[in-house]
């Protein structure tokens, strides 16, 4: 085809308007006619909204962009949300009410931010099962955007192999309280796996004698006395006044004893103390019941969410573990009822033993070496690959989660957004046309 004509100034930036997609959006929003004489324009400078940028510039497969309820990015009941209590399932925040608590987002400069979250019932929906390597696994349905190296990619188009984004810390502003003496968390870690029941109370048969050391410390400072039989400590109340049995207050207490002496496995009475406290009860359990080298350090723990809380509270100083299910119960003779299976926690790698080295200092345990001392702070996430990928066959009630300012949040362990991709919005809009041509 011959030339016709050269095209005149005007045209050819109409042209330059036409292929920058953000002056495009603004020119349209701008001048409603399209006029291409800038006296008929707005008086007001040029500016295009950030959000506007970033939806037409973004290079990634999935744009993510806030959208109401009932357009997907739901899960299920049992999915635990990381709140300024530790992990919460969203069945035991239904009690809110709509009203909001605290989460953590991860922020657009890799960075745990404190934000207020609401959670509200959804509909129906099936959904699908996501789990790393490291024994991490969540439930969401098909539209929910999950964290990659990508981007945030909608959970319906992952597949076996695919990276994910996992905490590799938990961040940790929450840890202000001071409500334990060292006396107690020590005697507590010390009792958190104990197996030994004698005449209605536990008795501890001290790994070490560093260990025998401090026990005897502590009962010399608290209302305890000790007996020793065939190696086993037992701790028996002081008989004088009303003064009850200090382990078995401290176990109804923090509430991992019920009551007909049932024993409950967990450990939220911890999530919130300061990480010192922490500390020091971590640093018995491990002592007493763990498995120690310097490139490996292991503990078996009854209950999945008791070996989840543990996994939760070694996060909490970038220490990352994996949990696998051993298939077997405790050996130790016990009167108590409660999930008694085994679980397996371990450190993911030589890496996250020597960071387990460099926080903690086990009493009669002693390991050394120059790697622990170039241990680096843990980064806020890693990438997992995903090994397994399940779907239910039925629906469940789901539930959407709402975090304000930033639209992220991590549930159990992966992080995850609690908006929609773009194109699933348009077509949400198009399906439901009747309903926004009702509203317009």
């Amino acid at each position: 085809m011959a030339l016709q004509k050269k095209i005149d100034d005007a045209e050819l930036a109409l042209l330059e308007i036409i292929e920058d997609p953000i002056w495009l959006s603004e020119f349209l929003r701008s001048t409603d006619n399209g006029d291409m004489n800038k006296n008929n324009w707005p008086a007001d400078e040029f500016s295009h909204r950030p959000y506007q940028k970033e939806i037409l510039t973004d290079q990634n497969k999935h744009i993510v962009i806030t959208g109401g309820r009932s357009i997907g990015k739901c899960q299920p009941a049992n999915s635990k949300i990381y709140t300024a209590n530790g992990f919460k399932t969203i069945s035991s925040l239904l009690h809110l009410d709509g009203k909001a608590f605290l989460t953590y987002a991860y922020d657009i400069k890799g960075e745990w931010k404190q934000r207020r979250a609401v959670i509200t019932k959804d509909k129906w929906a099936k959904v699908s099962k996501f789990q790393t390597n490291s024994g991490y696994a969540v439930e969401c349905t098909y539209n929910h955007p999950i964290l990659t190296p990508n981007g945030f990619v909608v959970a319906g188009d992952l597949k076996i192999g695919d990276l994910i984004g996992v905490a590799n810390n938990l961040p940790t502003n929450h840890c202000n309280n001071d409500s334990f003496s060292w006396f107690e968390l020590r005697l507590m870690g010390y009792d958190s796996l104990n197996g030994i029941r004698l005449k209605g109370y536990m008795g501890i048969k001290p790994r070490f004698s560093k260990i025998a050391e401090e026990l005897k410390f502590i009962a010399d400072n608290t209302f305890l006395v000790i007996r020793e039989d065939n190696g086993i400590f037992n701790l028996e109340r002081i008989k004088t006044g009303q003064t009850r049995h200090y382990l078995m207050q401290l176990r109804r207490e923090t509430g991992t004893f019920g009551k007909r002496e049932r024993r409950i496995a967990n450990l939220e009475y911890l999530k919130t103390e300061k990480l010192d406290n922490i500390k020091v009860f971590l640093e018995a359990a491990f002592a007493q019941y763990g498995k120690h080298s310097l490139n490996h350090v292991s503990i078996e723990i009854f209950n999945e969410k008791y070996a989840n809380d543990f996994r939760e509270l070694l996060l909490y100083f970038g220490v990352n573990t994996k949990l696998t299910p051993l298939n077997k119960r405790r050996e130790e003779k016990h009167n108590y009822k409660f999930d008694d299976t085994l679980w397996l926690l371990e450190t993911l790698d030589p890496e996250n033993a020597y960071r387990f080295w460099a926080t903690f200092k086990l009493p009669g345990v002693q390991v050394s070496s120059p790697k622990i001392d170039l241990v680096e702070p843990a980064a806020n996430i890693r990438w997992e690959p995903i090994v397994k990928r399940t779907e239910r066959n039925y629906n469940l009630q789901t539930y959407a989660l709402h975090v304000y300012t930033d639209e992220t949040y991590t549930s159990d362990y992966i992080v995850v957004h609690n908006s929609v991709i773009v194109e699933d919005l348009l077509t949400y809009q198009i399906l439901n046309n009747d309903i926004y041509r009702d509203w317009e």
